[in-house]
């Protein structure tokens, strides 16, 4: 079985240390393929490999550097290169496939001329590989994009979605029927029997399945087999002498001149455990093994969640699940100290991944004859670990508590649930959960119902026998009750971020229980008054070392120091400074002291001394804002939670499309003097076409400034890496630079070394 393996490809933004690992739920499957002993699956979170010997599961996509973890296609060619197509973003080419070294090239439309990056199938056929694409067909020819004249040209514009290799004949189901390729002659034949989407080779002939139901080709014309039950076939696939197709939410079997529904007893498709219900979820996609089991699985669309593997087997189905991260919509994400991490998923419960790789999921939902459950398994955005071994979820209904002992061992566990105003909680709107320095929790709500109470903060006592409830109600010094976040600062200080109120300090005293309970004695102060911040609708607070507040809106951060306030917005040009994304979900410091910042565009860090880096997807990409050492693998860039494990320095981002873990130790000490950076070309002759000016032979990020020879500052970039552009040749207000001497200052933190380049026009 092959290993999982890890590599980051040219481009990617590399942590200073230990680099990034993503987690991604794979149980979505655009596509199965049986591999000798094994099923490859195409998924939404990479190439998912099943191993028939043992039953075992290895996922390959943390360390590819994909551009994308939405996988529509898998091959293998002769030299043994594993070529992965992408819904998105093109396709990939990993060589020494689940070695401990593979090497990733990327190709896309822009740089290798690709019919489409939204490939939705791919081939081999010996050394050459074919993909099929949106925009019409092409291949690989000695790892080289290039194209079949009279193929391409056949099928431009036309949308390919499935590739089959039968010796020397290629086929291909297109928007327009199937189409035939003879490699050797280049004789090109098009069948317009209606749109296809999936192909097979069973007893002799070409099986298609399409609009038009499923057709048999056995050289000279087209049969109709019909459309089984009366549905649309999806796919089709054949192996020991049976043919097998399967529909929206059913699989048939051909028996002799008719179709047999063999969904009976399918139990994974339809049971929540399995996630595939009828009405929301497709079966999309079939393969037969060397034994002759049957395999389809699918997906739920909205969810990136699905089916998993399902076998049939002696007349009965059989499910196949991997141990993963349970959804991909991460809304919270909690650490256990030396132990894990938690995450909580818009659906399906909360996924628990430990520190040796191992998964388990919590989405068990209580009943009333047994309350060892979550009271709901959707959106549990109140969630914390706290340092007593208790895990704390709230979903707008009941607050629960599990007493985690071994969380891979469900009957140890000892439940508890809090209900609305049975003399524990006042409001069941919680929005988030902090557990402050004495170790009470403090569960934090919005005011979005309106009613007397459901609003505020509901504080338990780090012993639990007692409830206190901070409201404008019992607290008059209180702004607002929608509290959606909150920063403990020394000396008893709370910092809250009210919606719509601003953000107020809480004098508590202390808070040791008597002191904090103790609300008649406690001041209030507003800090930033709702005018002061760029919008009124905040996510988060956090307070530093130094005494600042950072607050984060939905446009943009806010920072108060000393009475002193300022805002850090989204980058609009390459010459400022500035975040990327507007809206700022979270915030978390590291144990560096450097601030790390959510956004709906990406994640940032700023340092103590003000630099801004920027990690984003490409995607997300904004080429002329930024240089492409923002391109991280983050599985998407809407970065929603955060949180610092310091017991490993690391940072897990939970994102709109899977988990991902940022080693944040700092970098070790440069080796290599910055005196032997080289910009070049110098002199820049632009009648020669030289449009930018790069930088080479520097070990680490640098920062650029490029004045005139008088001194006016002209051009201004941050986070520059060996080999990227340094100046685009524009200035600060856009204009292309005049001819001339300029002068150019490089510096990575700790030297800085003058260039003069000279522009020629």
């Amino acid at each position: 079985m092959m290993t999982a393996c890890a590599l980051l490809a040219p481009g990617a933004a590399l942590a200073e240390s230990g680099g990034w690992e993503i987690f991604v739920d794979a149980s979505a499957i655009n596509r199965i393929d049986c591999v000798g002993d094994s099923i490859w699956c195409s998924t939404r979170g990479g190439i998912l490999i099943f191993n028939l010997g043992d039953s075992s599961f290895v996922q390959h996509l943390d360390g590819l550097a994909f551009r994308s973890t939405d996988v529509s296609g898998v091959a293998r060619d002769d030299r043994g290169s594993v070529w992965a197509s992408f819904t998105t973003s093109g396709v990939a080419r990993i060589d020494h496939f689940g070695s401990a070294q593979p090497s990733v090239k990327l190709y896309s439309s822009t740089i290798d001329g690709l019919m489409s990056d939204s490939v939705a199938c791919i081939a081999s056929a010996g050394n050459d590989v074919y993909y099929g694409s949106t925009g019409g067909i092409a291949k690989f020819y000695d790892n080289l994009h290039s194209l079949e004249p009279v193929l391409s040209d056949s099928l431009e514009g036309v949308s390919v979605r499935d590739l089959l290799v039968r010796g020397d004949t290629l086929w291909i189901a297109c928007e327009r029927g199937v189409a035939r390729f003879l490699r050797s002659t280049f004789n090109f034949t098009m069948y317009r029997i209606g749109g296809a989407t999936s192909l097979c080779a069973h007893a002799g002939a070409i099986h298609v399945a399409g609009a038009d139901g499923v057709q048999r080709f056995d050289g000279s014309a087209w049969v109709s087999l019909g459309r089984p039950g009366g549905f649309v076939p999806l796919a089709v696939a054949s192996g020991s002498g049976t043919l097998y197709c399967v529909t929206n939410a059913s699989a048939y079997r051909r028996d002799g001149s008719s179709w047999t529904d063999i969904t009976a007893n399918m139990k994974g498709l339809f049971a929540q455990k399995y996630t595939i219900w009828s009405g929301f979820n497709t079966v999309k996609t079939i393969a037969v093994d060397p034994r002759g089991t049957a395999w389809v699985a699918g997906l739920e669309a909205q969810i990136n969640r699905g089916s998993y593997l399902s076998a049939y087997r002696s007349n009965s189905w059989i499910n196949k699940a991997p141990e993963n991260l349970s959804q991909n919509g991460i809304v919270a994400v909690s650490i256990a100290p030396g132990q894990g991490v938690w995450a909580s998923t818009r659906y399906f419960g909360i996924s628990y991944r430990s520190n040796d790789g191992r998964w388990t999921t919590y989405s068990k939902m209580r009943t009333p004859a047994d309350e060892a459950g979550l009271t709901y398994y959707l959106n549990n955005i109140a969630l914390l670990y706290d340092s007593q071994g208790y895990l704390w979820c709230g979903a707008f209904l009941d607050l629960d508590r599990v007493k985690i002992n071994d969380p891979f061992i469900k009957t140890d566990d000892e439940w508890a649930h809090y209900a609305l105003n049975e003399g524990t909680i006042t409001t069941n709107r919680f929005v988030r959960a902090k557990e402050d320095p004495e170790g009470n929790r403090w569960f934090l709500s919005d005011d979005v119902l309106g009613g007397e109470g459901q609003l505020g903060i509901n504080i338990l006592k780090a012993d639990g026998t007692a409830w206190l409830s901070v409201t404008p109600s019992t607290a008059p010094g209180m702004a607002g009750g929608s509290v959606f976040d909150v920063s403990f600062g020394a000396g008893g200080v709370a910092y809250l971020a009210l919606r719509g109120y601003g953000v107020q300090a809480w004098y508590t005293g202390g808070y040791d229980w008597t002191e904090l309970s103790d609300l008649a004695s406690d001041g209030w102060n507003t800090l930033i008054e709702p005018g002061d911040l760029a919008s009124k609708e905040l996510y988060a607070v956090e307070s530093g070392s130094d005494g600042a507040v950072w607050v984060g809106t939905a446009s943009g951060l806010v920072r108060w120091q000393r009475g002193a306030i300022d805002s850090f917005t989204v980058k609009t040009s390459p010459g400022e400074r500035g975040l990327v994304g507007a809206a700022v979900f979270d915030l978390e410091f590291d144990g560096a002291g450097n601030l790390w910042v959510g956004t709906e565009q990406g994640l940032n860090k700023i340092t103590p001394d003000g630099a801004i880096e920027a990690f984003t997807s490409v995607d997300a990409w904004k080429g002329d804002l930024y240089p492409s050492s923002v391109i991280s693998p983050l599985p998407s860039p809407v970065c929603g939670s955060l949180a610092y494990d310091r017991t490993f320095n690391v940072l897990w981002i939970g994102t709109a499309n899977g988990l991902a873990r940022f080693d944040v130790t700092p970098a070790p000490p440069v080796t290599e003097s910055l005196s032997r950076m080289i910009l070049y070309p110098n002199p820049v002759h632009i009648s020669r076409g030289d449009g930018e000016v790069k930088i080479s032979r520097i070990s680490n990020p640098v920062s650029i400034r490029v004045y005139t020879i008088e001194g006016e500052l002209v051009h201004s970039v941050d986070g520059v890496r060996d080999g990227e552009r340094a100046w685009d040749l524009l200035t600060l207000n856009g204009f292309k630079a005049r001819s001339g001497i300029y002068v150019v200052k490089v510096s990575d933190g700790r030297s800085t070394e003058t260039r003069k380049i000279a522009i020629i026009r």
